[in-house]
């Protein structure tokens, strides 16, 4: 009860725990600075807040699941995509303080939907369904994640980020904190690869010119101080698309420039790959793609530090 663990299967299925409630009045775990696995040996789904009440937390210590994190701060406490602790779970704990750390004895011995708090506000025990859904194949193929509290710009609501292939590695939404939108982003990963944030309102997304290193169990951004998302400033359209042979790739540069221009098939394999220079305003580069096969496959344009992606389709 006082070590976690990781499994690996290739079927997914519900794994039932049979036993008798931890004595939360006799355990205890050491807590390195760092992070470290938590196991959560409560009986039953705890607010966060509530769950590691006892914990002697600082402004940036986070907790995290496999697919929500939640980060501390003094003035506003835990905040996050990870609301709740749930009964069967497991978590990592990136805390700056060594300590002895404990459960709330009376977790296990409440029978009554409220749970008493040490602010001595009530608030309601989780109510969360043995069906929850569980995480996307395509994210628990990977173990290891790094989390990031982001700023977008005015008017939009969704993040993704994507690595130069095009694969998605983690998408969220924003949430009100404190009367500022923030995202709270958990990415996947198992290798050093550059992720480039994409923007969306109303599910149209649009690439911006923030992307950065995938780094395991990294954690960007904080409450205070979150990652600020701008826009790229870099416009760029191609057409026709679908195309048969021949694609316009239309460039909106605000200095001369050059560019990379490189296309993969979905499964990440590389099929053209060229390099070109741009003048300042609009640039239109005809690419010859013959020798590309039909189907999907990702643009991929770099332009200094700033990487775009466009889907095209070749009929």
């Amino acid at each position: 009860t006082t070590k976690m663990y990781k499994v690996s299967l290739q079927t997914g299925q519900k794994l039932n725990i049979k036993g008798v409630p931890v004595n939360l009045n006799t355990w205890s775990i050491n807590l390195a600075v760092g992070w470290n696995w938590l196991p959560f040996v409560v009986s039953k789904n705890i607010p966060i807040a509530d769950a590691l009440a006892n914990l002697k937390a600082a402004d940036g210590d986070v907790v995290k699941s496999q697919s929500l994190f939640a980060i501390y701060s003094i003035v506003g406490g835990w905040k996050g995509s990870l609301t709740y602790l749930k009964a069967g779970e497991g978590y990592m704990l990136n805390t700056s303080i060594a300590q002895t750390f404990s459960y709330p004895e009376y977790l296990n011995r409440l029978n009554s939907r409220t749970v008493l708090s040490t602010d001595g506000k009530q608030s309601t025990l989780a109510t969360l369904s043995d069906d929850v859904a569980p995480i996307s194949k395509d994210y628990a193929k990977f173990a290891t994640t790094m989390s990031a509290v982001v700023k977008l710009p005015e008017g939009y609501q969704e993040l993704a980020f994507y690595n130069t292939a095009g694969d998605l590695r983690g998408n969220a939404k924003i949430q009100n904190v404190d009367g500022v939108d923030l995202a709270f982003i958990t990415l996947y990963g198992d290798k050093k690869e550059t992720l480039t944030a994409y923007v969306g309102a109303g599910g149209k997304l649009q690439a911006t010119a923030k992307s950065f290193n995938f780094s395991a169990d990294a954690v960007l951004g904080s409450i205070p101080n979150p990652i600020l998302i701008e826009l790229a400033t870099e416009k760029l359209n191609v057409f026709p698309n679908p195309f048969h042979r021949y694609l316009d790739v239309v460039i909106n540069s605000l200095d001369r420039a050059d560019v990379r221009i490189s296309i993969y098939s979905v499964a990440g394999h590389k099929m053209f790959d060229r390099s070109y220079k741009i003048e300042q305003g609009a640039n239109t580069l005809k690419l010859d793609l013959d020798q590309i096969p039909t189907g999907a496959h990702i643009l991929n344009l770099k332009i200094g530090d700033k990487v775009i992606n466009q889907k095209i389709i070749k009929n």
